[in-house]
């Protein structure tokens, strides 16, 4: 398969599973360190549901964007939709191209397990605090 930096070129964005068929869509190397990130964000959050945001593959987590991941030509994205999320996990990813609200990876250069578990449990925990705190109002 050439590469693709459009997701909907390679999956159909109304798929009930849009992550998970990216993911097998993607050339092996690179479909495995993506799916080890994807095992690891389910095995630390619970109730997740797959869509599609800002033309990525995405999980959901109580109808709020979790985590949304991208092939890219040199490298792979992690959006963990927070920028907050990624300054709380920087001091852990010396080495890794970061941006506000991007870390990027390769599979010769994975993600540390214990990162992709922090970050996917930091933005959950956001999601709660902010659907607690509209409860409140």
């Amino acid at each position: 398969m050439a590469y693709s930096n459009s997701f909907t070129e390679l999956v159909d964005p109304a798929s009930p599973t849009p992550v998970d068929d990216y993911v097998r869509l993607l050339p092996p190397v690179r479909g495995a360190a993506f799916g080890r990130v994807v095992e690891l964000v389910r095995e630390e959050v619970e109730g997740l549901t797959q869509g599609v945001s800002y033309a990525m593959p995405t999980f959901f987590y109580r109808g709020k964007a979790l985590v949304c991941l991208l092939e890219c030509k040199n490298h792979l994205s992690y959006f963990p939709c927070s920028g907050r999320v990624v300054v709380k996990v920087t001091p852990e990813l010396k080495g890794f191209s970061l941006s506000t609200g991007t870390v990027r990876f390769t599979p010769e250069q994975p993600l540390p397990e214990a990162v992709v578990r922090a970050m996917a449990s930091l933005r959950a925990a956001e999601i709660d605090a902010q659907l607690a705190a509209k409860r409140k109002r």
